[in-house]
């Protein structure tokens, strides 16, 4: 029983996922709110990164169509 105990602080400690228990608690509100928020600005910058992308292979596209 006790080196369960040990093994679950070291996990702990790791920053592992407890895998003794089988259903996760809801996030408090304000954790929440906070990963809603990383998450929008996470997409937000995916959407920008994809436009300046696109940007590029179309002024890529347009080089080469002068060129050709």
């Amino acid at each position: 029983m006790r080196t369960r105990r040990l093994k679950r602080i070291k996990m702990c400690e790791r920053g592992v996922r407890c895998i003794w228990r089988r259903t996760p608690s809801p996030p408090a509100p304000e954790k929440a709110r906070i990963l809603e928020e990383r998450e929008a600005a996470f997409l937000a910058r995916q959407a920008q990164q994809a436009e300046a992308q696109e940007a590029a292979l179309q002024e890529e596209e347009a080089r080469r169509a002068g060129r050709g």
